[in-house]
C-alpha cells in the first residue's frame, strides 16, 4: 500500500514568487545555464538574480512598486526574456508587440494604465510615459 507521500507526487517548492525562486536556484546552482540563446553565451542563474534584484531597486527607486505595470516592447531574444523575468519579479509585466505601430503603441500604453516603460534605446519609442 503507497504511503501518503507517494500519492502526492507534487515537488515540495521552498518559495512563494519568482524572486525567490530566481534566488533560490541563484543560491543552489549558480554557474547553471538559466536563459539559453543561439550564438550567445548562456546567462546563469547568478546573473539572472543580479539583473532581478538590480532592476528591482531602480524599479523600487522609481517609486514602482508590485501593482504597477510596466510595458515591454522588445524584440523576441533573450533581452526580452530577461527584461520580463526582471520586471515580473517586481511589478506587473505588459510585454507588447514591437511590430504595432506608435498609434496602437501608445492606445494600449493608455488602456494598461502602465506606469514606465521598457524598449531598444535605438527604437526611440516614445509613447507619453513618465513625461
Amino acid at each position: 500500500m503507497p504511503n501518503e507521500r507517494s500519492l502526492d507526487a507534487r515537488p515540495c517548492v521552498p518559495f512563494s514568487c519568482l524572486p525567490h525562486l530566481l534566488e533560490h536556484q541563484a543560491q543552489r546552482i549558480p554557474d547553471s545555464p538559466a536563459i539559453l540563446a543561439p550564438g550567445r553565451a548562456p546567462l546563469i542563474y547568478s546573473r539572472l538574480y543580479q539583473h532581478v534584484e538590480k532592476l528591482g531597486r531602480a524599479l523600487r527607486g522609481m517609486g514602482i512598486g508590485r501593482r504597477d505595470r510596466i510595458v515591454v516592447v522588445l524584440p523576441n531574444g533573450p533581452e526580452l526574456a530577461v527584461t520580463i523575468l526582471t520586471v515580473s519579479a517586481s511589478a506587473v509585466c505588459a510585454p507588447l508587440n514591437p511590430a504595432f505601430g506608435i498609434e496602437e503603441l501608445v492606445h494600449i500604453r493608455h488602456n494598461v494604465a502602465a506606469q514606465d516603460c521598457a524598449a531598444e534605446p535605438r527604437q526611440h519609442l516614445h509613447i507619453g510615459l513618465r513625461a
